[in-house]
């Protein structure tokens, strides 16, 4: 099992085996990490650098650095949604939320967030119920495109339903579609 800790002063990330309570390895990122967020499907650690205005991207099995992904000002929170593919930055500088494609490593789109939306009522489509309008720049289209069903991972695991009969006949695999 893997820690995974960032180093503010050092800008690098630390992985600590906690078997033997050693660093696995050091690696270095942007300006002063943060906040770091776990891809497990895609095997990769994402690292939100806050004066460098960029996520590092770290691979999980080989600790070394896959690429940079510029983001806004002031990269803070970072969270990844495997089942999507997607990963969310807040940039406190500017009060948008950057959206990461993981599967490309882009940046696909940047929602505005923050002051504006406070104490505001709106609707599903962002529109306000009430009080003058919202004074925003960016939108994120609430249909993106379909994702390409043969760009994703074949199914190669098989998953047990817990039903001999079942799994006999109709095997079923992870992340495949029911």
């Amino acid at each position: 099992t893997r820690l995974y800790v960032t180093n503010y002063a050092s800008n690098t990330l630390s992985v600590i085996d906690t078997a033997t309570n050693t660093v696995a390895a050091t690696v270095k990122t942007g300006k002063r990490p943060v906040q770091i967020a776990i891809d497990r499907v895609g095997g990769r650690v994402y690292v939100a650098n806050y004066e460098s205005r960029s996520v590092s991207v770290i691979g999980l099995f080989g600790h070394t650095v896959l690429g940079t992904i510029p983001v806004e000002t002031n990269p803070f929170g970072i969270a990844v949604d495997p089942s999507r593919g997607r990963g969310y930055v807040s940039n406190a500088a500017v009060d948008t939320l950057s959206v990461i494609d993981t599967r490309t490593d882009t940046v696909v789109s940047t929602v505005p967030v923050g002051k504006a939306l406070l104490g505001r009522v709106v609707d599903a489509l962002g529109n306000p119920l009430e009080g003058p309008k919202l004074n925003l720049t960016h939108r994120y289209p609430l249909r993106p495109a379909p994702l390409n069903p043969m760009a994703r991972e074949p199914v190669t695991k098989p998953i047990g339903t817990g039903v001999r009969a079942m799994d006999g006949l109709l095997t079923c695999g992870r992340g495949q579609r029911v």
